[in-house]
């Protein structure tokens, strides 16, 4: 066999297993709900089905603000404190300031 057949199927692997995070963060949000099924929150959340469309809405709007905040201002201090630590980038970096 190929090597390259094993890097396809590692590939489609790791491309399927972000779809899958997706079922398992929708299976959580629904068992998170019924927990609180029994308790007083629980019972008027589940009679007024506007606050449950507006807990996702709500929740799905702070998802997407932490994530741009992530990669606003988190993630590029991250990837230069990477490269910095990164015997190989700096080596690089010091072919280029030599050229």
């Amino acid at each position: 066999m190929k090597p390259n057949i094993f890097i396809r199927f590692k590939v489609y692997m790791d491309r399927a297993r972000i779809y899958v995070g997706y079922i398992q963060f929708a299976f959580t949000m629904f068992i998170m709900l019924k927990v609180y099924d029994d308790t007083a929150i629980g019972k008027w959340l589940f009679t007024q089905w506007w606050a449950i469309a507006l807990f996702f809405v709500l929740f799905f709007a702070g998802l997407i603000i932490i994530g741009y905040l992530d990669k606003r201002y988190i993630r590029p201090h991250e990837q230069s404190e990477m490269n910095s630590t990164n015997p190989e980038i700096m080596e690089i970096l010091k072919l280029l300031k030599d050229k």
